[in-house]
């Protein structure tokens, strides 16, 4: 729930509102009784209450408030003299008034474009979006302006309801036939999650959302992120002081100021949500220091202090679950860079679990029957399984076997399908399972649906591998998919876990293509390993980073990898799983508030961490300098503030090029890659150092010539 109050002149009366937004699809009558009480308690009595959701639970919230109903008794607590009004949005995000004629139409538009802006100036309050470099520095903007302030749009939200009002906001500026959009692109990836709920709130009113999102890094990705069709393109800035953003876009892009949104601004314009300047202590001022807070990647730093490198060392995969890989370190499972059945967008992290393995077969089986014998009641009537998938019809088989059922009295229902069964009250219980998920939204989407369809039995919800995107990813998701209405909760089981990092921006092999394909002369070597990634059905097959030995070559994995404790056959290693490993234990270095502050890849505004240069010779494996450098954040490989870290990891570099022909220093090629794309950077003395030894090379390794000019094009 979010609550705010907005002064409102009706029929020429100042009025004060109280707007209590909320797009929770569960709540039942008692709820609502709770709900409105808190809200109540929150604000002092006001001139008129108005409810506002989404239309897409518009029936259950009508059929909630009938005549007598005690939601409508305690929403009208306070009377005739406080009128109520029931208030639904559509996927344009106009607004109906569904229970009084109090508003007339232009009413209600006006209505709609003040709630948003008095919304968004009371979140950036409360959230304290404004922040204060610290004493005796400035914020240097991708302008190069100094400020004493910077609008940080990412703490706009700090739960999904109130992104769902953001949402809202957003939904008038989008073009009404949100079909024809393409692609989103938001000047600062740390904003994505607010894309992310557009998308979900326009599936939730059916709309066929087409448009995949992306950062073009703000002033700086101007001149090399254009779009190549500005017109099918959406563009959200996060914040602006000065609208100067949308400006250069209009006149560089030739961008239509109609696809053009900027969240919150000091300057009010057409096509900005909120003005938030009032919130400023420093608008108009003019500052100026010799010590700035710096923008590293899309993120902001002090200089207070110099970065912070952190050695990776076996403590950062003590609690990772070992048995994942155990079971599948050798079996081709683990898939990076491929495509899912029907779709055109390359997912880092993939995992197939159709394999042919008596001993793991075994061993699910025994999971199975485990959790048929001690949680899937006998009442059970449906299964719900994606029946395009081989490995789930298999065992939704052998769960119907462990729990004595048929064909006769247990319905093996599609996700797809669950929606159009009536399932009339139904208090049976029903079992969900999929081998593999990540954010779980299959079976979010999937709990929605069964509130639709009218099933009030018990759910359990089961896979063999959930990807999970974080701790805090994983508690909301479990949070929302078992609490129930009525206080009931659902099951959800799984039976291996990997922490695995949110990917909002790119993966390196999306950027190592993009490079390649900008390539201006055809080379051999470059020609195949474009072939490798574009092998989207199978993924990388195993060739995760390029080898100097040759494209077509995987690089080399030893037998001693630090965070495998078990038995394995490095020769049979699937390259993949090693990324997959690699990735985790950068993830839990993020997220393990155990960590000493030294050993944690957590920063904050005073200090920037980064991977300590010398992770490359204590995982002096190539396979390992690869996953290293490709699983990393941006963030964490940005090294051009600080002359020592630029120097050191050029130092590891030039050593490695000594030896790019041979498994001593194959990956420099591969590293090399990760300057060339941006995700490494260096100091300008740094760059022109590797520059010198690639020119030496040149002529004996032609196939460097393109990244040497591309690492000229970036120091110039």
């Amino acid at each position: 729930m979010f609550t705010f109050e907005l002064n409102y002149t009706k029929q020429s009366i100042l009025t004060k509102v109280l707007v209590i937004f909320s797009d929770s699809e569960t709540l039942d009558e008692s709820e609502y009784v709770e709900f409105f009480e808190d809200a109540y308690k929150r604000h002092l009595r006001p001139d008129h209450v108005v409810y506002l959701f989404p239309g897409y639970i518009r029936e259950r919230v009508s059929s909630l408030f009938l005549d007598r109903s005690l939601a409508l008794s305690s929403a009208t607590r306070f009377g005739d003299k406080v009128p109520f009004s029931l208030v639904s949005y559509n996927h344009t995000g106009n607004i109906e008034c569904l229970n009084n004629s109090l508003w007339a139409p232009d009413e209600l538009s006006d209505f709609r474009k003040k709630a948003c802006r008095e919304g968004l100036l009371i979140l950036a309050r409360e959230n304290g979006v404004i922040e204060l470099a610290p004493p005796g520095t400035t914020f240097k903007k991708p302008s190069e302006r100094e400020d004493k302030e910077f609008l940080s749009a990412s703490k706009l939200c700090s739960g999904s309801c109130e992104e769902s009002f953001v949402s809202f906001c957003i939904l008038p500026k989008l073009p009404k036939e949100i079909s024809r959009v393409r692609k989103v692109l938001i000047d600062t990836q740390s904003i994505s999650y607010i894309v992310n709920n557009i998308a979900l709130t326009l599936k939730k009113f059916g709309q066929n959302v087409q448009f995949s999102h992306e950062s073009f890094s703000s002033y700086s990705g101007i001149e090399k992120n254009k779009p190549d069709d500005v017109s099918s393109t959406i563009i959200i800035i996060s914040a602006s002081t000065t609208n100067s953003l949308m400006t250069e876009l209009e006149v560089k892009w030739g961008t239509p100021k109609e696809n053009i949104i900027t969240l919150l601004s000091y300057a009010d314009r057409d096509r900005v949500l909120s003005d938030i300047s009032s919130l400023s202590s420093f608008r108009g001022k003019k500052f100026s220091s010799d010590r700035h807070v710096k923008r590293i990647g899309e993120h902001f730093t002090a200089e207070i202090f110099a970065p912070k490198a952190v050695l990776i060392k076996k403590i950062h995969g003590d609690k990772i679950l070992k048995a994942p890989f155990k079971e599948l370190y050798n079996l081709r499972a683990f898939r990076c860079h491929k495509t899912k059945t029907g779709q055109s967008t390359r997912r880092e992290f993939n995992v197939d679990l159709n394999f042919d393995d008596s001993d793991i077969n075994q061993k699910i089986s025994e999971w199975l029957l485990d959790l048929a014998k001690g949680h899937i009641p006998s009442s059970t009537k449906w299964i719900v399984i994606d029946k395009q998938d081989p490995v789930s019809e298999r065992l939704a088989t052998e769960i119907m076997r462990n729990i004595s059922k048929d064909e006769s009295s247990l319905s093996i229902l599609d996700f797809k399908e669950a929606i159009d069964i009536d399932f009339g009250n139904s208090k049976d219980a029903l079992i969900a399972f999929a081998p593999v998920i990540g954010s779980g939204n299959i079976f979010m989407s999937l709990n929605r649906d069964l509130r639709i369809a009218k099933h009030d039995g018990m759910r359990i919800f089961a896979t063999l591998l959930h990807l999970y995107k974080g701790e805090k990813q994983k508690d909301q998701f479990r949070k929302s998919l078992v609490y129930g209405p009525n206080f009931s909760q659902y099951k959800f089981f799984a039976r291996h876990e990997i922490n695995m990092p949110a990917r909002y921006n790119k993966s390196s092999w999306d950027l190592e293509s993009k490079l390649i394909l900008n390539f201006q002369e055809d080379y051999e070597f470059w020609g195949s390993r474009y072939n490798t990634l574009s092998q989207g059905s199978v993924g990388l097959g195993g060739l995760v980073g390029i080898s100097g030995c040759g494209a077509d070559k995987p690089l080399t994995f030893s037998r001693h990898f630090a965070f495998w404790s078990f038995e394995y056959n490095e020769e049979s290693v699937t390259p993949e799983a090693v990324y997959f490993m690699v990735a985790s234990v950068l993830q839990w270095a993020r997220d393990n508030k155990d960590l000493d502050s030294s050993d944690s890849l957590s920063g904050d505004i005073y200090q920037q961490a980064v991977l300590d240069p010398e992770v490359f010779v204590r995982y002096n494996d190539p396979l390992l300098q690869s996953c290293l450098w490709r699983a990393a954040n941006n963030s964490e490989l940005d090294y051009s503030s600080d002359e020592v870290l630029s120097g050191q990891f050029a130092d590891i570099l030039l050593r490695l090029l000594d030896h790019h022909d041979n498994d001593k220093g194959e990956a420099s090629i591969d590293i090399l890659v990760g300057m060339a794309v941006e995700k490494i950077k260096l100091n300008k003395e740094s760059m022109l150092r590797v520059i010198e030894k690639l020119q030496t090379m040149s002529e004996s390794a032609c196939y460097v010539k393109p990244l040497l000019d591309e690492l000229n094009g970036l120091t110039n």
